[in-house]
Formats: C-alpha cells, structure tokens, sequence
C-alpha cells in the first residue's frame, strides 16, 4: 500500500504499487439532537454532557448527517478584509465615544467649578 485517501461519500481507499485501488472502510458520521449541550474540550473539539441526546451514527447523507466530499478542503468563510474594516469603523466609534465622555465629564466639572 502506498496511500490511503477518502472518497466521497466517506469511502476510505487504498491504492497499491501495482495501481489497484481498494475500498477498506467507510467513514460514519454522527448527528447530535441538541448540539448546544456539547461541551468544549479545546483545539475545536467538542465532548458529550450530560444532557447531551445519544448521537445518531450512520452514513454520510443520510438522516439529516452530512456529507463527505473526498479530496475537499473546507476553508475558513470569513472575509478578513472586510473583518479588519470593521475593526477600524468599531475603533473610530469608540475613539468617538470616549472624547465624548471626556467632554461631558470637563463640563460637568465646569459646573461644579461654577456652583463653588
């Protein structure tokens, strides 16, 4: 054997010196009923509660699981060009924000200045 891939559908295959291609295993997945019971345990893994509904392992496809795509790579879906104008646009805000309280709190010992 020299490689072992996943296909789709979650088939795991070997393929051989000789070029002969072989099914070994197939992959199952499981789907969680109440997936806000899942504890966190790091790293992006999660664990099972207590309270968390016994899993539902089957195929890949079939009873609302999802589905294995061999050879994909998922990637992230943010867009970080658009995450760091944010960033900017929350910052100017904030610096906003706080020259105002500066402001009232200056006017506010203004008045106390007055009053005395």
């Amino acid at each position: 054997m020299i490689r072992v891939g996943v296909g789709n559908g979650g088939i795991v295959l070997a393929q051989y010196s000789n070029g002969e291609q072989t099914i070994v295993g197939q992959l199952a997945m499981a789907a969680i009923r109440n997936p806000e019971s899942l504890i966190s345990v790091g790293e992006n893994c999660y664990g099972l509660s207590a309270r968390t509904a016994l899993p539902a392992i089957g195929m890949p496809g079939t009873g609302g699981r999802g589905t294995i795509i061999g050879g994909a790579v998922e990637s992230s879906t943010t867009d970080i060009a658009r995450e760091f104008t944010n960033l900017i646009v929350y910052q100017r805000a904030y610096q906003a924000n706080a020259r105002v309280i500066m402001s009232v709190d200056e006017i506010s010992q203004e008045t106390i200045n007055l009053k005395r």
